[in-house]
């Protein structure tokens, strides 16, 4: 199995790029992005996705053994959730989320709190 640093060696130079060049993209120094492609180090998810990003690769190509093949959800089968002011598109692998999914987002102002909350029971 090829580890993810491997991985991203392989993608980066099929590109033609310098560690340089897409360290910069990703806004980390060449010297994280070495240890990361050595195997010095892991990169977080958060950092994988944006490396993943940039390479033009699913996130997926780089934990995988084998490549699932990606499959294509037309918009009128996505799952939409929608309000006067809120418009969602989860999309996800088939069968990773099931009727019970809870999704918050809030905008914090400085000197203001979100209040403690429960899960509803329906």
């Amino acid at each position: 199995m090829e580890e993810i640093g491997g991985k991203i060696r392989r993608d980066r130079s099929a590109l033609g790029w310098s560690i340089k060049k897409l360290s910069e993209k990703i806004g980390i120094s060449p010297m994280t992005l070495y240890r990361i492609e050595t195997g010095q180090t892991s990169p977080s998810v958060v950092l994988l996705s944006e490396i993943a990003y940039h390479l033009r690769k699913p996130i997926t190509s780089f934990i995988a053994d084998k490549q699932e093949p990606l499959i294509h959800i037309k918009a009128k089968d996505q799952s939409k959730t929608e309000s006067s002011k809120l418009k969602l598109r989860i999309l996800a692998p088939k069968g990773l989320i099931d009727d019970d999914i809870t999704i918050s987002s809030c905008e914090a102002k400085i000197g203001k709190f979100v209040d403690e909350h429960k899960k509803r029971r329906a």
